[in-house]
């Protein structure tokens, strides 16, 4: 079967990649593909630079279908191969436009990480003989949690109260806790106000499965988004953040469970979120496999 490359045309083709990432997730966890929520959330949220880069996408077609894929997540530098599995003849292809296309220049040199699965020997044979290396430093994890055995149990302190953005979409109160919960120092810059309003843009996006904990003094103080596929009953959280003034008192806890709790009763049997962090594995995510990032400098 042939397959033709162009370049991703932002937003125009947005949909034909969710198709695609949609149609090779296997009913397994050892997805070699993203999640198509993981890609809708790229796309539509508010992220330094990377719309900006969405043209760099290069994808390859058959009959009018997207078969692979390759495609950054923040910025340039940074390399996702993600193909379907009767195409996986185009990966040497892949490799060779990714480095064209994705690769990050500093100081006249080039240089380029990619994420290979751990259970891709192919690609990591592939990425050996082309002379990246692999790094183990900073793996990324992805957990799954089983709706059908885990607990989604939890209790918030007294004066903190639940609310969603479908009740309170107050996008300046959203900005607040995003940045601080991602650890930014100084004032939420108002630059990104209006782009929290991009994110519900996401064709699976769901106000009623955004989350978050109203401390007694009306700040929005934990946050959790969850987006649901129902083709392949998978919740997938991101973003989660928690103001630093709040934490370790089970608020990041509860919005979790309550946003992944309303994704079960919509029809998902398991939440996945892309993290290793100790969090996670707490409150019942169990990790499933590894990414690992390849570098190569030249």
């Amino acid at each position: 079967m042939t397959a033709t490359f162009r370049r991703y045309q932002p937003y125009k083709d947005s949909s034909k990649v969710s198709q695609f990432l949609e149609r090779t997730c296997p009913s397994t966890d050892r997805n070699p593909n993203w999640l198509r929520a993981r890609w809708e959330y790229m796309v539509y949220s508010v992220q330094d630079g990377v719309q900006e880069n969405l043209a760099s996408i290069g994808i390859w077609e058959s009959r009018g279908e997207i078969v692979a894929m390759v495609n950054l997540e923040h910025t340039l530098g940074e390399a996702y191969l993600q193909v379907h599995p009767a195409y996986t003849y185009l990966k040497a292809e892949m490799l060779s436009y990714a480095e064209t296309a994705l690769c990050k220049t500093e100081g006249g040199k080039k240089r380029l990480t990619l994420y290979v699965n751990e259970f891709d020997g192919e690609w990591e044979a592939l990425a050996d003989a082309a002379g990246y290396v692999k790094g183990v430093d900073a793996p990324q994890v992805t957990a799954r949690f089983d709706m059908a055995v885990g607990s989604l149990a939890y209790a918030l302190p007294k004066g903190f109260k639940l609310t969603d953005r479908l009740k309170s979409d107050d996008l300046r109160r959203i900005n607040r806790v995003l940045w601080r919960g991602f650890n930014h120092e100084g004032p939420p810059p108002e630059k990104y106000v209006a782009g929290r309003a991009d994110v519900a843009k996401g064709p699976l996006f769901r106000k009623d499965l955004v989350v978050m904990v109203e401390a007694p003094d009306g700040n929005f103080v934990s946050y959790c988004g969850v987006w649901y596929e129902a083709a392949t009953q998978v919740a997938y959280v991101e973003p989660v953040a928690t103001d630093p003034d709040y934490r370790r008192r089970g608020l990041g806890k509860a919005v979790v469970l309550e946003a992944i709790q309303r994704a079960k009763q919509l029809g998902a049997t398991r939440a996945i979120v892309i993290s290793g962090l100790e969090f996670y594995r707490a409150i019942g995510f169990q990790p499933v496999f590894v990414c690992y990032p390849w570098h190569k400098e030249w």
